[in-house]
């Protein structure tokens, strides 16, 4: 294997059925992940990945400690809830220092309006720009997490034909 592996797929997927892992040491990304999840051995000669190989075929115990180290790792770090936690915790940082700056714009632009009379003739487009941005990341959120909502008052008095067809819309 290269040393100038990433995030590996193969790694993940091994250590997803609790196999363990054997890695290139040259390569920092992998030998740091071999060790943050105890979940394998990692070489730098070929005699030290043969050493590797017969360990893990001789010693099962050994290999299956390595193993359930790994799908322990897994199971913490990169599962589909916890990376979606992640994903919205990102946008919403995004969300919030958009709007953050935008407040910081018209800030400046008001005082520079009202003690200079000199206007930034960007607020307004920048404003435009922060309001379509943060929607896109807020109708996301709110899609992820599932907390968009939908006003109930007239749906249940309509037929379920009709009841039928905007739920529909809706989700389109």
């Amino acid at each position: 294997p290269s040393p100038y592996e990433s995030l590996s797929i193969a790694l993940l997927e091994g250590w997803n059925h609790g196999r363990p892992a054997i890695v290139n040491g040259r390569c920092d990304v992998l030998r740091g992940q071999v060790r943050r999840a105890e979940g394998g051995l990692y070489y730098t000669t070929s005699r030290e990945f043969e050493e590797a190989v017969r360990l893990v075929l001789e010693r099962p115990d050994i290999a299956a400690r390595l193993g359930a180290g790994g799908e322990s790792y897994v199971e913490a770090e990169y599962r589909w809830p916890l990376v979606l936690h992640r994903i919205e915790t990102l946008l919403a940082t995004v969300f919030g220092g958009i709007f953050l700056a935008l407040s910081g714009v018209v800030a400046v632009e008001t005082i520079s309006r009202k003690l200079f009379n000199i206007s930034l003739q960007s607020a307004d487009e920048l404003g435009g720009y922060a309001l379509a941005v943060g929607s896109t990341i807020a109708f996301s959120l709110a899609l992820i997490g599932r907390n968009h909502i939908r006003v109930d008052v007239f749906h249940e008095r309509f037929p379920r034909a009709i009841q039928a067809a905007l739920n529909w819309l809706a989700i389109v």
